[in-house]
């Protein structure tokens, strides 16, 4: 589903790269993404799903890199990622998607709120519940 989702983003944005206009609330990057947000919800509206599924695995790539992190390592960070994959799944659509955006996909603020559709200030603050929330689970 992913790939296919990816598949018609990129095709989307061809086809309608002609209504792209740059400015100062963001750009290429951020107006790619709000025609794959919109793709997904489009699909899981059509599919009546609600729930985001968890990462089994952690964080893709985690294990990358010659220093191969002890059993013990290993066990802390997959208990770790475990955890934040349940409290993240805890948080509210709009919450999640804002929190992963900044923090896995690295996209501003602005941008942030271009691909949502909302203002940088409820940006910020669904950011600061998300945080918080997630902090609060995690130090349980």
């Amino acid at each position: 589903m992913a790939e296919e989702l990816a598949q018609e983003t990129f095709l989307t944005a061809i086809r309608k790269i002609g209504f792209f206009r740059a400015g100062p609330d963001g750009g290429l990057k951020a107006w790619v993404f709000r025609i794959a947000t919109n793709l997904a919800i489009d699909v899981l509206r059509r599919e009546k799903r609600i729930e985001f599924p968890a990462d089994e695995n952690g964080n893709p790539g985690a294990n990358v890199g010659d220093d191969r992190p002890g059993p013990q390592e290993e066990l802390e960070r997959f208990e770790f990622s475990h955890a934040l994959g349940s409290a993240l799944l805890e948080l509210t659509p709009a919450q999640r998607m804002i929190f992963l955006l900044k923090e896995q996909e690295e996209l501003s603020l602005l941008e942030i709120s271009r691909v949502c559709g909302c203002s940088e200030n409820a940006i910020k603050q669904s950011l600061f519940r998300a945080r918080a929330a997630l902090r609060k689970k995690l130090c349980e």
